[in-house]
């Protein structure tokens, strides 16, 4: 744990797929090259907006590999480990520490819904079961449960390698009660908010980034109101952030975040097209004219 504690901008990249479906390793290595030349602050791989359901064990090894050799050290790596089982997000963990990773993000176990002490014993037993820091991945619009503020400070407490949050929850409250209770003790706890528009209060309630998926096709806005609030610059950081609040309207479709930021990566040039794997579905042709429009009109473009 001698690595300085994770924040700013860390960036849930999408796994690019060639148009037979299979991982485009050279279109992947390009996109991480590209992210970090615009300065994000690190790299989350196969997390939500990776795609990780539907890919391989195989394949997931392999693409925390890929995503630690294109990142040459120039930012901290993260590792999606999620699984609906303790052991095998474990070995998946293990995998991560092999591939060079600089830490392991686990989102809760899903499908049925863990009690508090389910939840408590996932953490603690991968916090055992690795030796890379560990980030808590709160996403219950998808996994159905919300970890507790509390219960974050009680693993944060117990576990030094339990080493930040990505609170990825539509509540403001929520971030502020976590940083509030788990900063007491743990001051270089990151909390990290996952929703894209809740970057800025995250800051100034004490936090220490996001992880958004906006970042993928336009980073530049979250890049600047990081540096600007760090700076002290607030009515700067306050205006890019107005300014960036459009970008909400995408994420309104009927779509999985990876299919959004697929589409949108394609849309201003950023990949040469927005495969998916089934059950996932690319856009239609008017959901696709739809959002080129929607990204005109904040400014992105090819």
């Amino acid at each position: 744990m001698t690595a300085p504690p994770l924040a700013g901008i860390v960036v849930p990249i999408p796994t690019l797929f060639d148009e037979r479906g299979r991982v485009d390793e050279e279109a992947n290595a390009r996109h991480i090259d590209w992210l970090i030349g615009r300065g994000v602050h690190g790299i989350f791989a196969l997390g939500t907006t990776g795609e990780f359901t539907s890919l391989s064990r195989e394949e997931r090894h392999a693409f925390a590999g890929l995503a630690v050799r294109a990142a040459r050290g120039r930012v901290p790596v993260l590792v999606g480990i999620g699984s609906p089982w303790t052991d095998e997000a474990i070995a998946y963990a293990r995998q991560a520490e092999e591939a060079g990773a600089d830490g392991v993000v686990s989102v809760l176990p899903y499908y049925w819904l863990p009690s508090e002490r389910s939840i408590h014993e996932h953490y603690r037993l991968l916090a055992m079961g690795t030796a890379l820091p560990v980030y808590i991945y709160n996403f219950p619009a998808l996994t159905g449960r919300s970890i507790t503020p509390a219960l974050v400070a009680r693993l944060a407490a117990e576990h030094r390698n339990i080493a930040g949050l990505k609170d990825t929850i539509d509540s403001a409250a929520h971030i502020v009660e976590t940083i509030a209770l788990v900063k007491r003790t743990r001051p270089e706890f990151s909390v990290l908010a996952g929703m894209d528009y809740h970057l800025l209060n995250t800051l100034l309630s004490g936090g220490d980034g996001c992880v958004p998926g906006s970042a993928n096709y336009w980073p530049d806005p979250f890049v600047q109101i990081y540096a600007d609030v760090r700076a002290g610059r607030l009515e700067a950081a306050a205006e890019r952030h107005r300014a960036s609040a459009p970008v909400r309207r995408l994420y309104t479709a009927d779509a999985p975040p990876f299919v959004v930021v697929k589409e949108a990566m394609a849309a201003v040039g950023l990949s040469r097209h927005a495969t998916v794997r089934p059950p996932a579905l690319a856009f239609t042709d008017e959901e696709r004219r739809a959002m080129r429009s929607d990204l005109a009109a904040i400014g992105v473009t090819a």
